[in-house]
Formats: structure tokens, sequence, C-alpha cells
């Protein structure tokens, strides 16, 4: 099930390269997303097709808290698909 409050978008260097569609991933494994072209997305293709797993990460809300989620890239197999592994979430602190 989906948490009703996080963002669709998700980050690559700190620059949106995506949306998820039609869930946010919660699991290891393939994930349908909205492409955001341009130059930190082409970047992120390059490295997931040389197997160097780029990290992409996503803003949660939960209980008033801010997390960052963390994945890694495993491959885009096709415009849209990726195939994501690692999920990995940590609250971040206020500023």
């Amino acid at each position: 099930m989906n948490d009703p409050e996080f963002s669709f978008e998700f980050m690559f260097q700190d620059e949106v390269v995506g949306l998820f569609s039609p869930f946010i991933p919660n699991n290891p494994g393939r994930v349908e997303f909205i492409p955001v072209r341009g130059a930190s997305y082409d970047e992120l293709e390059m490295e997931a097709e040389a197997g160097e797993m780029p990290e992409c990460h996503f803003i949660r809300l939960r209980q008033e808290k801010t997390f960052n989620v963390f994945f890694d890239v495993i491959s885009i197999p096709e415009y849209g698909v990726m195939m994501i592994d690692n999920l990995r979430e940590t609250y971040k602190e206020e500023t």
C-alpha cells in the first residue's frame, strides 16, 4: 500500500529524473516511471548501462517527519521501466 504523503518525484544528483507511475516502490525489483529528460537523466541512464548502479532517492513524509529513501538503479531495460535494489531510508534532520 502507498503512503499518502510522499513525493512521486525521484532524484539523481539532486535533480529530478523521473516520476513514479503508478506506485512508489517499497521493494526491490521492477519499477515503472515517467522519465524527466535532461542531463541528469542521461547521466543516470549511462551509469546504469555501464553497470555502475547509480543511487537515486525520493522524499517520504511520515508522522510529520521527513525521510530520504535511497535506492540503486540496476538497469533501465526499457523506456519507463527500471530495475532497482537496496532500498534504504534515513531520517532527514530539519535545519
